[in-house]
C-alpha cells in the first residue's frame, strides 16, 4: 500500500506543479495526472475495502455488533457537530 500512497503523492504534486506553472494550462495538459490520480485512488479504495473485509471476518458477532453501535454513535456525533457549526440563516 505504501508504494501506491507514494505514487499518489507524486502524481498530486505533479498536478499541483502543472496548475501553478507559468502559462495557461488546459484540461488536456492535466488529463494524464488526473487519470493517474483516479487510478491510484481506486487501487487504495480496493485495498482498504479488502483489509476491512479481512478484519471484519475475524470479529465475533458480539464484536461486530459493538463496532456497528460505535459507528452509529460516531455518525450521530458528527451530525451534532455539523448542526452546531452550521450558522443559522438570518
Amino acid at each position: 500500500m505504501r508504494p501506491i500512497v507514494q505514487q499518489l503523492r507524486q502524481a498530486q504534486a505533479g498536478l499541483s506543479d502543472k496548475l501553478l506553472a507559468a502559462g495557461q494550462p488546459q484540461i488536456a495538459d492535466l488529463q494524464p495526472q488526473i487519470v493517474q490520480i483516479s487510478q491510484l485512488r481506486g487501487q487504495l479504495l480496493q485495498l482498504s475495502a479488502q483489509a476491512t473485509l479481512d478484519i471484519r471476518n475475524l470479529l465475533s458477532p458480539a464484536q461486530l455488533a459493538t463496532a456497528s453501535q460505535t459507528k452509529a454513535k460516531l455518525r450521530d456525533l458528527q451530525s451534532q457537530m455539523n448542526q452546531l457549526l452550521t450558522p443559522e440563516p438570518n
